[in-house]
């Protein structure tokens, strides 16, 4: 994106039921300000988007409805020409489960619409 590297950010919620918002109002002020990207997945294969706020869609460069019609929710195949990236991310995701930090940082190369 832009010649330069960008961040996304990606959470895991353990399962559970839903509650009506994933992001409290405080955060959802501090998320909306900094225009920061939050998603919800499932910790599986595909890494399986769950939710994401309107930042997520922006951030990759698709709608909603486009990004689950080609990619059906599911995070290795929108990563399928980049699967180093993919793979950064699962490891990053895998090894913040495995020590219950809470939380991660990577950067990973994307493809959105349009382009690297």
């Amino acid at each position: 994106m832009g010649g330069g590297r960008e961040k996304l950010v990606m959470t895991h919620v353990p399962d559970r039921p839903a509650p009506t918002s994933l992001v409290s109002e405080g955060d959802s002020v501090l998320v909306d300000t900094l225009r920061l990207s939050v998603s919800k997945h499932k910790v599986d294969e595909h890494f399986t988007l769950v939710w994401a706020n309107r930042y997520y869609y922006d951030f990759i460069g698709y709608p909603k409805d486009e990004y689950e019609a080609l990619f059906h929710n599911r995070p290795d195949l929108y990563f399928a020409d980049n699967p180093e990236g993919f793979a950064v991310i699962a490891e990053h995701v895998t090894e913040a489960l495995e020590k219950n930090t809470g939380g991660y940082e990577c950067i990973a190369g994307l493809n959105v619409k349009g382009g690297p």
